[in-house]
């Protein structure tokens, strides 16, 4: 199999809950696989571990500190993202805790997700 099917080289990342458990390790992992992270957080120190982490593997990393259930806060990391990235790269979204029930998870809360979508998709 090839390799390039999995390379996320020139993509970026947004994935939440970057601070620890899987969000980090998603982090990480799409880090290996070549993309740029923006690691999204309400606990500001746990994110930049994660990003001197992701910049370890020689990607680019921005911490950006917000609740996903905040509109403002979405607002605020969508803007922090646009104003880091050069070049027209495109977005990779992961909006990976708000996402999970897909795959099983449940959640308590989708409130995120319903404001994320729409400031996030062409």
């Amino acid at each position: 199999m090839s390799t390039d099917v999995l390379s996320l080289k020139g993509k970026v990342a947004i994935v939440t809950g970057a601070g620890r458990g899987i969000g980090k390790a998603i982090s990480l992992a799409f880090a290996e696989a070549g993309a740029d992270i923006v690691a999204v957080s309400r606990t500001r120190e746990e994110i930049e571990k994660t990003c001197c982490e992701v910049k370890a593997l020689s990607r680019e990393a921005l911490a950006v500190t917000a609740d996903v259930t905040s509109a403002e806060q979405v607002k605020r990391m969508v803007a922090s993202w646009m104003l880091s990235v050069t070049g027209n790269r495109y977005l990779l979204l992961l909006l990976v805790n708000l996402f999970l029930f897909i795959v099983g998870m449940f959640m308590d809360d989708v409130s995120g997700m319903i404001i994320c979508a729409p400031l996030l998709l062409p």
